[in-house]
């Protein structure tokens, strides 16, 4: 053989390897990003909202704090807020300590990793003294809470906080007030512009966002007009979700209230729930006044145009409720006077909890996070945002503190960050969770090989992640006699034992298991009322492992299960839907971890996501 057969037969031999490794690349597990790519507005909204679930991507999962990233600027976080600026860029703020003074800014380009915070708003150089009044001549600083942002249409960034003076809050009216800064995007990062005071007033907590038609509107906790007309009362304060709106992308505002306002620095009032009378501390010779809740609000569009808003409401018993109410049509409100209540509202409906936060996945379901006791808790809501969970979930395990937020950032994903506190340090967590709903099954010809050609259009998929680093996708098809079940499993760790069943529910308490294993099915039980009963096995499974099995020495990929089981074998037989719970089996040498969807019945389907048989 001549060289220049040699190296024609070195190249093609090059050629062939890279094939080959290209194919098992293409053919090896994905993960949950790759999937639910198919995303139709509003394509959801006539399912069971109670059937849908977040799962929480544990391999997106992080916590940010001085011990693990060495930046100590993660300490005394507190009140985080985060955005998606765009594919390749996240915004977090957050401020320090439970009543600021400073504010920071962090991002990155994944919404995992994120680096060292800089400095949005410093206290130390915010130094003034006063001028007349009860404070005259005496020396103090302007203190800043509450940061917000908004990614406008046009790219840009409006971020929004609170200021007020660390002494005089209760009696200088004027020198407190919300600020705006505009940031423009450069590469990787956000250069801020000038602060610029856009309304006068004592308040907290906004929260900015803009309407598909290009209006921006800042909602917050409006707690000035009676703390001017009445003063500040030392239980609890008198509140209501104040507005304002702008027309021009944060140019001007409307209505714009400025330092001197006769009108008690009442903005536009789009909530205000009654709470009962009750005296003054400052003026008790006024007797009883009617006082009001609503505070700490966050808005979303829902699918039919309306919005829905909802908003942390302190009884005069000082506990803490969520209170949701919904717009009229188009995201117009009532501008409702300072002693005039919402319509229809009323705190004794409200469910426990405080800081809500709001988003709203494209099929139509709405998320929604609060806090209750420690943990960051979530409830999914109706696309029309008039009913939620009875039931709460965790939101952010682990977490300790008082707010979090989230943010959409796929059609099916969200992440979500809570504030982490422990009896040693401060810092703040980062989720990533995972829309699990109704999944269409389509109908296809499946040869059960491993191999997942077949699946190419068929993205809709349950997700199963939470507790370990394995995590799987289910994907189903069917034909005329079979239903076929596609796994894929990321697990770095492949062991003997790993399995996975797939529960299919045929009824409220009946239900066929199926658990497969490596070496394909390895039982099919029949459950009902809670009582099991094995069944013949019959179908087909066939394993592909991108690993070696049973060496934690290295790391391994996952491997791909494809799943046959006649329909007569299931109670599946003429049937248009069924109801499904996978639940993933993990080993890595910690002994057996079983982990499925968030919030379901072993044993009763109620609350299992349904598969549609197309």
């Amino acid at each position: 053989m001549n060289m220049r057969k040699i190296v024609l037969s070195a190249i093609s031999f090059a050629m062939l390897v890279f094939c080959l490794v290209m194919t098992a690349f293409a053919e090896a597990p994905v993960s949950i990003k790759e999937l639910n790519t198919v995303a139709t507005e509003a394509s959801h909204v006539g399912d069971d909202y109670g059937r849908a679930s977040m799962e929480i991507n544990y391999r997106e999962s992080y916590e940010l704090r001085s011990s693990n990233t060495g930046y100590t600027r993660y300490d005394h976080a507190w009140y985080p807020r985060i955005k998606k600026v765009n594919e390749s860029l996240y915004l977090m703020l957050y401020m320090y300590d439970e009543l600021g003074p400073h504010l920071y800014w962090n991002t990155s380009t994944d919404g995992i990793t994120w680096g060292n915070p800089q400095v949005f708003y410093n206290n130390n150089e915010k130094n003034f003294v006063y001028e007349g009044g009860e404070f005259d001549g005496v020396a103090d600083r302007f203190c800043a809470v509450n940061a917000d942002a908004c990614v406008l249409d046009n790219g840009e960034i409006l971020c929004v906080y609170f200021v007020r003076p660390n002494k005089g809050y209760r009696v200088y009216p004027d020198l407190s007030g919300m600020f705006m800064v505009r940031g423009t995007v450069s590469g990787n990062t956000i250069v801020w512009g000038e602060h610029e005071k856009i309304y006068t007033g004592q308040g907290w907590e906004p929260y900015i966002w803009q309407r598909d038609d290009g209006q921006v509107e800042i909602y917050w906790s409006g707690a000035a007009p009676y703390m001017v007309k009445y003063g500040y009362d030392e239980v609890i304060r008198s509140a209501g979700v104040l507005m304002i709106k702008s027309n021009d992308n944060g140019e001007t505002w409307s209505p714009d209230v400025q330092a001197g306002d006769t009108n008690y620095y009442q903005a536009i009032r789009v909530f205000s729930q009654y709470l009962g009378d009750r005296v003054h501390t400052a003026q008790p010779d006024l007797g009883a006044l009617p006082y009001f809740g609503g505070q700490m609000p966050v808005v979303t569009k829902l699918y039919n145009g309306k919005t829905l808003l909802a908003a942390e409401v302190r009884t005069l018993g000082l506990n803490f409720t969520v209170a949701t109410t919904v717009s009229e049509a188009n995201g117009e409100w009532k501008n409702l006077g300072m002693t005039e209540a919402t319509e229809n509202s009323n705190w004794e409906e409200n469910f426990s909890g405080a800081a809500p936060y709001l988003a709203r996945f494209p099929s139509g379901e709405v998320y929604l996070t609060y806090t209750n006791g420690t943990d960051l808790w979530y409830k999914i809501g109706s696309p029309e945002g008039t009913a939620f969970n009875k039931k709460g979930f965790n939101a952010a395990p682990g977490s300790y503190g008082c707010w979090g937020s989230c943010e959409m950032v796929g059609s099916h994903e969200m992440i979500t960050v809570a504030q982490r506190r422990t009896t040693t340090e401060s810092g703040l967590m980062v989720f990533h969770s995972y829309l699990n709903h109704r999944t269409d099954a389509n109908k296809i010809n499946v040869n059960v090989d491993g191999s997942m050609a077949e699946w190419a259009n068929n993205t809709d998929a349950v997700f199963v992640g939470s507790k370990t680093q394995a995590q799987i996708t289910l994907r189903t098809a069917h034909d005329d006699d079979n239903v076929y079940f596609l796994i894929s499993r990321l697990d770095e760790y492949l062991a003997e034992n790993d399995s996975v069943l797939i529960n299919i529910g045929t009824g409220k308490y009946s239900m066929y298991r199926v658990t497969v294993g490596n070496n394909g099915i390895e039982s099919v039980t029949y459950v009902e009322n809670g009582v099991s009963k094995e069944i013949e096995v019959k179908g087909n499974a066939v394993t592909k492992l991108y690993g070696t099995l049973g060496n934690n020495s290295d790391k391994d990929v996952g491997s791909v299960t494809e799943i046959s089981i006649p329909k007569t074998l299931v109670g599946l037989s003429g049937a248009t839907s069924f109801t499904v719970a996978p639940m993933l089996v993990n080993q890595d040498g910690v002994g057996s971890v079983s982990d499925t969807l968030d919030g379901i019945a072993a044993y009763c389907t109620d609350a299992w996501p349904m598969v549609e048989l197309k």
